[in-house]
């Protein structure tokens, strides 16, 4: 099988149908349009762009095989996901409104959900789904151990009531 390759716009190459990112510029900024119409998108740096990525779906590598020192967060993550603030807002060069979170919050809160990168500060969005996802898991035991407690109260509730016919009655 034959290495088929050709060049794009300099700091990109085609092979065998994906487009690889050249080695020796790992960092690319995309400021323009750029279009990839390849199975698989190979970089072995940063990706920097400076508008929107609009995509059928974003994959994440969360295979347990590439991961190191795994451990499950057992603490209460609800309360502290409650004190994140959602805002609306307009980046400086848009007039588009947006929906989301503060990075100088986010990292008082998680520190560990933030990137520094030169002189801002960014969020992993997808470690903050992460730590939602656990606050789900919480709330649904909350939940559980609330409507038990109403269950356990209306039974209680009709004893007392019947306690109180009964007296009533002997009276």
């Amino acid at each position: 099988m034959s290495d088929k390759r050709s060049a794009i716009k300099g700091d990109l190459l085609m092979l065998n149908g994906n487009i690889v990112f050249n080695r020796q510029n790992p960092n690319l900024v995309a400021t323009n349009t750029l279009s990839l119409m390849s199975k698989c998108v190979y970089m072995p740096g940063d990706l920097t762009i400076k508008k929107s990525v609009i995509a059928d779906e974003i994959v994440t590598l969360s295979d347990r095989t590439s991961k190191t020192n795994i451990k499950e967060i057992k603490s209460n993550v609800s309360d502290s996901i409650s004190k994140l603030g959602v805002y609306t807002y307009n980046l400086k060069d848009s007039k588009n409104k947006k929906i989301g979170l503060i990075s100088q919050e986010v990292r008082e809160i998680f520190p560990q959900c933030t990137e520094q990168r030169e002189d801002k500060l960014y969020i992993d969005y997808n470690s903050i789904i992460s730590l939602l996802v656990k606050s789900v898991s919480e709330l649904k035991g909350e939940i559980k151990t609330l409507k038990n407690q109403v269950k356990k109260l209306k039974r209680n509730s009709k004893k007392n009531k019947k306690n109180k016919d009964d007296l009533i009655m002997t009276k």
